[in-house]
């Protein structure tokens, strides 16, 4: 199978690494036998590379694509719903009129971890910035940083209508890849 199996991008033949993410042995070998000394070579090769401190950090942004494990027709279809999924209270229309699109749902649950992840945060720097118990020096920082994380739920939102909009499903930065659809809905 010519893709990658860390981001599913198509890898062409003659490449060690993957285009998009740099993943050294990302081409997922379907019926090919590895033999012994290729196995020992990349467990050699991946102890011997650190990671630097810049790709830890394209690695934590990743996001990826599944839009080829969905059906056309169904993306189709439902664009409208999974786009409504990101609209504030907009997101109990899709889950009740797009429960049986797998493409909706995708989007439902992307934008059900937008929501959850900004109130755990908010509720959690609120609670730092104004408990008092904290010294003041540390409640200034969290009192700065409270800002950032805000600004990033509408940027996510707006981010998961874009690829909603344009029939791709692809995952949130940080946290889009919590298997969140696959606990809430197991017959999908």
């Amino acid at each position: 199978m010519p893709y990658c199996s860390n981001c599913r991008t198509f890898i062409p033949d003659g490449m060690a690494t993957c285009p998009n993410c740099g993943n050294q042995y990302a081409r997922a070998a379907q019926g090919q036998n590895n033999n012994a000394n290729s196995n020992s070579q990349q467990q050699t090769a991946s102890h011997s590379v650190t990671p630097s401190f810049w790709s830890r950090i394209r690695h934590l942004f990743r996001t990826d694509n599944f839009t080829i494990d969905y059906d056309p027709q169904d993306i189709a279809e439902n664009k409208k719903l999974a786009v409504l999924s990101y609209i504030g209270p907009l997101i109990l229309i899709s889950i009740f009129l797009g429960r049986k699109s797998k493409f909706a749902m995708f989007h439902f649950c992307q934008a059900l971890l937008n929501i959850i992840v900004f109130i755990v945060y908010y509720i959690l720097f609120n609670f730092l910035c104004t408990s008092g118990f904290l010294p003041i020096v540390l409640t200034v920082i969290f009192f700065i940083l409270l800002f950032p994380g805000l600004l990033a739920f509408p940027i996510f939102s707006i981010l998961g209508i874009v690829h909603a909009a344009k029939g791709k499903a692809i995952t949130m930065p940080l946290y889009g890849r919590i298997p969140l659809m696959k606990f809430m809905f197991k017959k999908l």
